[in-house]
């Protein structure tokens, strides 16, 4: 009696183990590659603010703020790190580059290889890591 309860109880945890594979594989699969909408853009990947420019005068971001980079993925979200902080936003592709949103909007135009945006009067060079 011992060893047929020992069996059924062996079978049963064989067929839950089977089961919740299987419903993770589905869920995964699922997941996979549906999330990402843009992975085909030239954009996908991280690009770090080379050059910064001011009055005409030109500067090492590196050697002013440290790093400073955006990261854009293929599902859609992206982060900007800047002085050490991280920020959290969407991006979406133009036909002139990308634009970045969250509370508020960041367009960075295409040019010449680079990503490149103006903020504050500081015209900012990204350039693909």
């Amino acid at each position: 009696i011992l060893r047929e309860r020992n069996m059924k109880l062996r079978r049963t945890i064989i067929v839950a183990c089977c089961v919740i594979i299987a419903t993770m594989g589905i869920a995964l699969t699922g997941c996979g590659g549906s999330d990402d909408k843009y992975a085909d853009s030239p954009y996908v990947g991280t690009w770090a603010a080379k050059t910064a420019e001011y009055s005409g005068v030109e500067v090492d971001v590196a050697e002013i703020i440290g790093a400073f980079e955006i990261t854009l993925n293929a599902d859609g979200s992206a982060s900007m790190l800047e002085e050490g902080e991280t920020l959290e936003c969407d991006w979406e592709p133009t036909d002139s580059g990308v634009t970045m949103k969250d509370s508020t909007q960041v367009d960075l135009t295409y040019e010449d290889g680079k990503l490149v945006t103006e903020m504050s009067g500081v015209t900012f060079y990204f350039e693909k890591k």
